[in-house]
């Protein structure tokens, strides 16, 4: 039986990974031809090193999609991704601002998906979310990471726009993906988050500095926090916790069902010093000395 198992966003577009019987690979594969263009959709699976007993398949490519900066995956099994245009050199290219797009397999009807996207879909467009780094899809709201504001946008089941808020404002640097990144929800029912050290502060809804729980203001100017900083909040932003402090660029922190929390830190700018953080909480990991 095949059964889907998670999506991945890569440089030519979004490939998904499907287990599969393990006999179907012993089939020698083609050689790969290096005359190919780098980016032909093509060689996105070619170019993998895939485990025997998964089959990866190209999900999605240009022109469907341009450059996904972060995805998430929906109760219904569509992905949706923060599609960017307008960052930095290339800011303003597309007018229009950039998008998020609702991505799915409508020929799996049900059934376990293969893993191919027929159907785009615009959810919203503007340049209030150009350069975005980060989704999340919780039932009825998609919350946008678009620095230097987070936005919330609830919908109906139509996927039509009700309301759009800011959940917080002025937190992070707009340009810069060393800044707010994506949310998830905790097995606690809160909301954990992260920045890297262009995030700088966390200001709340109406612009005003938020003060933690230990009653500390959230910024980076060493009293006591500094640089990235992961975070824990209520779904309203209330409840604010610093729940980490001092890494270079943080993204992606995962809870486990433990509550248990993880993330990578990216200081790769020819220091070659990525590390995986196992995030004891309220630490501070030492970025600057």
């Amino acid at each position: 039986m095949y059964r889907w198992l998670l999506v991945l966003v890569v440089a030519l577009g979004l490939c998904a990974f499907v287990t599969i019987d393990s006999s179907a690979q012993k089939k020698k594969k083609p050689p790969i031809d290096t005359q190919d263009p780098i980016h032909d959709p093509a060689n996105a699976v070619k170019n993998l090193d895939v485990h025997p007993e998964l089959q990866a398949t190209l999900f999605a490519s240009e022109p469907m999609i341009t450059n996904p900066t972060n995805c998430d995956i929906d109760h219904r099994g569509r992905v949706w991704i923060c599609d960017v245009k307008n960052y930095r050199g290339n800011n303003g290219k597309r007018p229009e601002g950039d998008r998020i797009l609702i991505l799915e397999d409508t020929k799996a009807q049900g059934q376990p998906s293969l893993g191919v996207a027929d159907k785009v879909t615009t959810f919203y467009q503007g340049r209030d979310i150009d350069s975005a780094m980060g989704i999340c899809v919780l039932g009825n709201k998609v919350i946008v990471s678009a620095p230097s504001n987070i936005l919330v946008f609830t919908k109906d089941d139509n996927d039509k726009i009700i309301s759009k808020e800011f959940l917080f404002k002025n937190t992070g640097n707009p340009q810069h993906d060393h800044s707010s990144h994506t949310f998830v929800f905790g097995p606690d029912g809160r909301l954990y988050w992260n920045f890297g050290n262009e995030g700088h502060a966390v200001h709340d809804k109406n612009g005003k500095p938020v003060v933690d729980l230990a009653g500390n203001v959230v910024n980076d100017k060493g009293k006591p926090y500094r640089q990235g900083m992961v975070f824990r909040c209520e779904m309203d932003g209330s409840n604010f916790e610093v729940l980490g402090h001092n890494f270079r660029n943080n993204y992606e922190v995962a809870v486990d069902s433990f509550g248990t929390l993880w993330q990578s830190d990216n200081d790769d700018d020819g220091n070659r010093g990525v590390r995986i953080n196992y995030v004891m909480e309220y630490g501070n990991f030492g970025y600057v000395d």
